[in-house]
Parts: structure tokens; C-alpha cells; sequence
């Protein structure tokens, strides 16, 4: 009977383990200049980060992982690492539109 219950205690754990990498391990690693934009807490009716990439507008769907120094009013030119996910709806603040959005997880980013 112990034989049994830590043979599928190793099954779940394999399993979990195998399962739980998450999408973006296979992607390719972008690198780029970019312009990021802070509109405010979701709470007060803003719409968190956005970056603006050319002439794209992308999500950030990790945008709690930017550090919070990045919280300013206008935007900021930053230094972006990122994997692009895909293309999602979106609604935030009053407005009663949704957008489709091209959604990235960030890597790393930097201030320049």
C-alpha cells in the first residue's frame, strides 16, 4: 500500500512539474526601446501600464511585477526585454469598449 501511494505521489509531482511550464519558455526573447505609460490603479478607474512600441500599443499581462518607481505621471523610455503572448480584450476605467491588445510578459526592463 506504500508502494502505491508514493508511486502516485511521484505521478502528481511529475505531472505538476511537466504541466506547469508556462507558455512563454518556448517564445522568443524581443528586445527593444519603448515608451512606457502609467494611467493609474485599476481601483480609481485606470488602466495600469501600457507600452507603446512603434506604432503597437501592448499590455503587460505580468504588470504588477514593474517596480513601482515606474508610477509616474507622462511616460517613460525604457530598455524592455519580453516574449509576446497574444492578442487579448481588454476594458478598464469608464470606458464601456473593450480593445483588442497585443499582451507581452515582460523579462526585464529598465529606465534610460
Amino acid at each position: 500500500m506504500k508502494h502505491i501511494i508514493r508511486c502516485a505521489l511521484l505521478l502528481v509531482t511529475f505531472l505538476s512539474v511537466s504541466f506547469s511550464c508556462e507558455k512563454c519558455n518556448d517564445l522568443e526573447v524581443l528586445e527593444s526601446t519603448a515608451t512606457l505609460r502609467w494611467s493609474g490603479d485599476y481601483a480609481v478607474d485606470g488602466c495600469g501600464y501600457s507600452i507603446q512600441l512603434g506604432e503597437n500599443t501592448l499590455k503587460p499581462d505580468n504588470e504588477k511585477d514593474i517596480d513601482d518607481s515606474f508610477k509616474t505621471d507622462g511616460s517613460t523610455t525604457v530598455r524592455l526585454k519580453y516574449v509576446h503572448l497574444d492578442q487579448r480584450d481588454f476594458q478598464c476605467g469608464m470606458v464601456p469598449v473593450s480593445n483588442t491588445l497585443d499582451f507581452i510578459r515582460i523579462i526585464s526592463i529598465e529606465k534610460l
